[in-house]
């Protein structure tokens, strides 16, 4: 019954698109059903502490399903759990004691594990949207500098344009002054002449 709950809850959780099996409700639902079970088999078999192991992937899950503090608490509660059934097993309370505690420790330190992949998650999550976001950014200001290239080639043109405007009519000018000087004194020659 746990293997096919545990399949069940990762095939539910790769969905492209989960619904309503991505809602905490079910996530709780899901924790639940799966601490019973393990519970149920704590208390029913003489394997405890093979059994125990099984509140690892639990651990791992309440993290990545509820965050840091709520996770912990969860694995806390689970490792009191164990602790309670252990205490209480044939094998005596000194060993209940050491296994609850090395059971316990090892939840924490899955549950841990599972925060700093979240973490992990988030951060890589963060580091595209900036990268999407720089891109973003890139363009425009690369189309910016298109723009300010083609209004510089466009200004130079134009001074370009004034300068030989202005060159050629004052050549064209000095040319017409030139050739009305040189016109006034055939004229004035000719009537001297």
């Amino acid at each position: 019954a746990y293997g096919l709950v545990l399949i069940f809850e990762t095939w539910v959780t790769r969905q492209k698109n989960p619904g309503l099996f991505h809602s905490k409700n079910l996530q709780i639902i899901y924790l639940l059903l799966q601490s019973a079970i393990v519970i149920g088999l704590l208390a029913v078999s003489s394997l405890e502490d093979f059994f125990a192991l099984l509140f690892i992937p639990l651990s791992l899950d309440a993290v990545s399903f509820f965050g840091r503090r709520l996770g912990y608490i969860t694995i806390a509660v689970f490792s009191l759990t164990m602790i309670g059934i252990f205490l209480f097993s044939d094998e005596g309370q000194l060993f209940g004691l050491a296994m609850g505690g090395l059971y316990s420790g090892m939840c924490f330190l899955f549950g841990g594990y599972a925060y700093q992949v979240l973490k992990a998650e988030t951060a890589h999550e963060q580091n595209q949207r900036m990268f999407n976001e720089l891109q973003t950014a890139h363009r425009q200001l690369q189309g910016y500098a298109d723009q300010v290239a083609s209004l510089a080639v466009e200004h130079e043109r134009n001074r370009l344009a004034r300068d030989l405007h202005d060159s050629v009519t004052q050549t064209v000018f000095s040319m017409s002054l030139t050739a009305q000087s040189a016109r006034l004194l055939l004229d004035k020659r000719s009537s001297s002449v």
